[in-house]
């Protein structure tokens, strides 16, 4: 604009909405992130509990173990209860870790310098913007020439 307190005071607004708009995008990427964590967080517990309820219940029926299969059974049991309990505590840090961003609210743009308005102003004076065009006109003009001349 010519006024320069006018382009100022716009280019503050413009960093304003600009920022408020990523830190609104953020916060709903984040806030997704966090529901598809807690579901997956919700899976692994039931996975975690369904596997100790079938190695309890095999410990239950299988008071004393004595055959070899048994023993393998027992321990590919252990090891799946063992498996969903990492896959539970990774969910678990990862939630953590979700719902910890969702809260950080750190500067999303920053400004290395406030806008002020400028003393002089900028851009090509009217004499530069004068021969420019007087020298484009003619150029126009002399390749018009040339291609009417041709056809």
């Amino acid at each position: 604009t010519r006024a320069p307190e006018l382009s100022a005071e716009l280019t503050k607004s413009f960093i304003r909405h600009l920022t408020d708009r990523v830190q609104d995008l953020r916060t709903r990427r984040t806030e997704r992130n966090l529901e598809f964590v807690k579901e997956k967080y919700r899976e692994a517990k039931k996975k975690l509990r369904a596997a100790e309820e079938r190695l309890a219940s095999f410990i239950d029926r299988n008071q004393n173990i004595r055959s070899a299969e048994l023993r393998n059974q027992r321990n590919r049991l252990d090891r799946r209860v063992q498996q969903q309990l990492k896959l539970y505590n990774d969910w678990q840090s990862q939630l953590t870790q979700a719902e910890i961003e969702l809260q950080r609210s750190e500067p999303v743009v920053t400004t290395v310098e406030a806008p002020v308005p400028p003393s002089d102003p900028s851009g090509p004076g009217t004499k530069l913007l004068l021969i420019v065009s007087l020298i484009l006109g003619l150029f126009l003009g002399v390749v018009r020439a040339f291609v009417r001349a041709f056809f």
